[in-house]
């Protein structure tokens, strides 16, 4: 028997299913609450939530009790609420100390949210070994590497596909087989995680895996709840709002799923004589999604 990772996350009384590529998360950080023309309150909160394909649930947690909920996506400014209110995603950087705030700001009220990472709220209980990786705030370079114009080919063997990714791009291969491709900047930042730093900010990827066809639906069907869905309340999974559009690629047919809710993008599509699909999937720019897409191609 196959088991499926799904994760869930429940803000109130709605739930709201990742994909199973996505992580939860919860940690301490410092963070504040600051009205227009006021200076801000400062605070000690736990965050927590859960993110999938750029979309992200959660909730702050203050000191006194108060909570406040929030989703969006991250590489979206605007596409994002506070306890059911438009926001704005901003950031801040405090010159004294150079850290990056992550700040949310209400469209209704103007009030600013912010939270960070501070050493002081660290958790104590680390190995010598790793204490210098884990105050290590990890941030992309501000120098933004440009895409190569040159390519370089990919052989995927154990998917039986092949891809051109820009030469000054990566890849990794995961555990279950996934393969993440990434921007060199990306790249540095998902080092830096992996090494033991704390991640001080979300980073873009393309990735590549393979999933079992699910023969109950149509390929249609599964591919809109690729991006993630709702589970109402009889227990059946609704996709969240998303565009699809029909996309071939060489002999890989299927559909390219926009999530309206968040800057995330998935190719499902059928691969001739196996009974599983491939999905290829993006937080990053629709533009470079698609033109990897381009470039996939079986192996002959």
């Amino acid at each position: 028997m196959k088991i499926t990772t799904l994760l869930v996350y429940v803000i109130s009384s709605s739930v709201l299913t990742m994909p199973a590529y996505g992580r939860v998360f919860k940690d301490t950080v410092q963070c504040s609450y600051q009205k227009l023309g006021k200076p801000p309150i400062m605070d000690k909160c736990i965050i927590e939530g859960a993110s999938g394909q750029g979309y992200t649930i959660g909730k702050i947690s203050w000191s006194d009790g108060v909570k406040n909920e929030f989703k969006g996506a991250w590489g979206s400014l605007n596409n994002w609420t506070i306890d059911g209110h438009e926001a704005k995603s901003i950031e801040l950087s405090d010159d004294r100390t150079s850290i990056i705030k992550n700040c949310l700001q209400s469209k209704v009220s103007g009030i600013i949210i912010c939270w960070w990472r501070n050493r002081s709220i660290e958790n104590p209980v680390v190995s010598q070994n790793n204490i210098q990786n884990s105050q290590r705030l990890c941030i992309v370079d501000k120098n933004f590497e440009p895409n190569s114009k040159n390519f370089r080919t990919i052989k995927l063997y154990h998917y039986g596909i092949e891809v051109d990714i820009p030469s000054n791009y990566r890849s990794i291969k995961e555990q279950d087989g996934s393969v993440k491709i990434l921007h060199p900047n990306y790249f540095a930042l998902f080092q830096c995680i992996s090494n033991g730093g704390k991640g001080g900010q979300g980073y873009e990827s393309l990735d590549i895996h393979l999933v079992d066809r699910d023969t109950s639906i149509s390929l249609k069907e599964q591919a809109a709840l690729a991006v993630g869905y709702r589970t109402n309340i009889r227990g059946e999974k609704e996709p969240v709002d998303v565009e699809i559009l029909n996309y071939q690629v060489g002999e890989i047919a299927g559909y390219i799923v926009n999530s309206r809710i968040g800057q995330s993008y998935v190719f499902t599509g059928l691969i001739r004589g196996s009974n599983k699909i491939l999905q290829v999937s993006s937080n990053g720019a629709y533009k470079d999604f698609t033109n990897l897409l381009s470039r996939l191609r079986l192996i002959k």
